[in-house]
C-alpha cells in the first residue's frame, strides 16, 4: 500500500492546525498564523516529522505573509517533502503549494473570530508510487474558528473542510478537520510564554472512482498532545507533538505520533 496523497493531506492538516496555532496581532499572540496587519510581512519555517507505522514522513514548509489589512492577510505556503517512506518505497520532492487568504470578521479585546479559505495547487514532484491517490488535483480550503486570549490563558476552537476535484475519474472523499486547545499563558520580560493542551480531529469520507465507492479510504483520527511557543515582539518559536486516541484506518498506513516546530519574524 502507497502513502496517499490523502495521507499527505491529512498529516498536512495537523501540519496546518498546529501551524496555525500562532499569529499576529501581538495582544492575541498565537492563533492563525497569517498576518493582519497593514503592509507587514512575516516570514516562517514549519518542520513536520510523523512516524508511521510502515514508514515515516518528514515536511518542511517555507511560508511568506503579507497583511493587506487589519482584518486581512495573505499567505504562501511552500511545502517539501523531505523523506517519505513506506514500506521499501520512498520519495522526497516539492509539495502542493498552498495560497490562503485570511479575514478577522469579528474582533473585540479577547475574542477573535476567524474565516479563511485557501487553494491547494498540483505541484507535487514526488513518486507517484508512494504519494499517489489525488496527485495532480487541485484543492480547496475552508475553514472557520474562533480565539479567545486573556491575560493568563488561551483558548481555540476550529474547524476546516478540505474539498479536492476531481481527476482522472478519481473523487478524493472531503476531509473536516478540528481543533481544540487550551491552556495558561504567562507575560515576562515583554515576552510571552504559552502552555497548551492540543486535540487535533480528522474525519474522512471515502474515495469514488467513476462513481463507484472505494473500499476502506475513510476514517476518523484523534490526536492529543502539548504545545508551547515563546513570542516576542514579531518573533515566535513554538513546538508541538501528538499521540493517536482514536484511529479507525482499516488496514491503511497509520500515524503513530508525529512532531512539529516554528520559527517566525516578522518585519
Amino acid at each position: 500500500m502507497v502513502l496517499s496523497d490523502m495521507n499527505i493531506r491529512r498529516l498536512f492538516f495537523l501540519f496546518f492546525f498546529t501551524a496555525t496555532s500562532w499569529m499576529f496581532p501581538r495582544d492575541f499572540s498565537i492563533g492563525p498564523r497569517i498576518v493582519t496587519q497593514k503592509g507587514k510581512l512575516t516570514f516562517q519555517e514549519f518542520f513536520l516529522h510523523t512516524q508511521l507505522n510502515r514508514g515515516r514522513l518528514s515536511l518542511l514548509s517555507t511560508d511568506f505573509g503579507y497583511g493587506t489589512s487589519k482584518n486581512t492577510g495573505l499567505q504562501l505556503n511552500i511545502p517539501v517533502v523531505l523523506s517519505a517512506k513506506v514500506d521499501d518505497k520512498k520519495t522526497a520532492g516539492l509539495g502542493n503549494l498552498l495560497l490562503i487568504g485570511q479575514w478577522h470578521f469579528y474582533k473585540r479585546p479577547t475574542s477573535l473570530g476567524i474565516a479563511l479559505f485557501g487553494i491547494k495547487f498540483p505541484t507535487s514532484t514526488t513518486s507517484k508510487e508512494v504519494i499517489r491517490r489525488g496527485k495532480g488535483a487541485f484543492g480547496f480550503i475552508f475553514d472557520v474558528g474562533g480565539i479567545h486570549s486573556s491575560d493568563y490563558w488561551y483558548m481555540q476552537l476550529r474547524a476546516t473542510v478540505l474539498v479536492t476535484a476531481k481527476r482522472k475519474g478519481i473523487s478524493t472523499g472531503t476531509d473536516v478537520s478540528y481543533v481544540f486547545s487550551i491552556g495558561p499563558k504567562w507575560q515576562f520580560y515583554n515576552s510571552t510564554f504559552f502552555s497548551i493542551l492540543v486535540l487535533n480531529g480528522l474525519h474522512q469520507e471515502s474515495n469514488k472512482e467513476n462513481g463507484i465507492t472505494i473500499a476502506n479510504t475513510s476514517g476518523d483520527q484523534l490526536f492529543l498532545g502539548p504545545q508551547v511557543a515563546w513570542v516576542k515582539n514579531d518573533f515566535i518559536v513554538g513546538a508541538t507533538a501528538g499521540f493517536p486516541v482514536v484511529q479507525r484506518m482499516g488496514d491503511r498506513v497509520r500515524t503513530k505520533w508525529f512532531v512539529a516546530g516554528i520559527v517566525e519574524i516578522g518585519f
